[in-house]
């Protein structure tokens, strides 16, 4: 009876901790825009509407998928630096810079087929299409590493040690990973959760075209 009685204090408790949680709703850049203005377009695949359980508070941020804009110059070098550093590779300051982001392991991104073969077959060609279409330097690089065994592992995927590339652009998990586009002048693109090889073609042909 006891332990009854104490198993039914504490979901009480839990709940009505549960209940004291602040409720916040933001847009990607933390500014507050109410719930009215996160709930109106949710059904427009133009934005991501994600829910995040803090330990004293739940987050509801509403994200615009696309992005584009011109970068720090210097803070574009320090993530140079950084690609080169994990890449052991040496980076032309004439290219273009295409970052595969793979945020951690979730639903979107462990989901589908486990053939690891033909997912990196797919990505070779996709490699090939991006080189014969402008001067690229492209890397895949991942925030936490589970899960990436399917997608090529460490091999092929390197850490943002720095946090730097997460931090300039992605800093929610976005389902499925993201890719940022940076021209060497600053200006870039960049898509928020699952995209396809078209989009990120498009949007290195959209940058050097200017």
């Amino acid at each position: 009876m006891r332990l009854l009685l104490f198993s039914f204090l504490l979901m009480i408790t839990g709940t009505i901790s549960a209940q004291k949680k602040k409720v916040y709703y933001q847009d990607e850049n933390g500014n507050n825009i109410g719930s009215q203005a996160y709930s109106k377009d949710k059904n427009d695949p133009a934005y991501f509407h994600l829910k995040f359980d803090l330990d004293s508070a739940r987050v509801f941020v509403k994200v615009t998928r696309k992005h584009s804009g011109t970068m720090n110059l210097d803070s574009l070098n320090l993530i140079k630096k950084d690609l080169e550093k994990v890449s052991n590779a040496s980076i032309d300051p004439a290219h273009i810079i295409v970052i595969d982001y793979y945020p951690g392991k979730d639903k979107c991104n462990s989901s589908g087929t486990t053939d690891t073969e033909l997912i990196q077959n797919e990505q070779n060609d996709y490699l090939k299409k991006l080189h014969r279409l402008a001067p690229v330097s492209q890397f895949f690089i991942y925030n936490e590493k589970e899960g990436l065994e399917r997608f090529g592992g460490t091999e092929r995927w390197k850490a943002d040690a720095q946090h730097r590339i997460k931090n300039a652009f992605f800093k929610w998990h976005y389902p499925c990973g993201s890719v940022v586009v940076i021209h060497p002048d600053g200006r870039y693109i960049s898509y928020y959760g699952e995209y396809s090889t078209a989009q990120v073609l498009d949007y290195v042909k959209e940058l050097n075209k200017k």
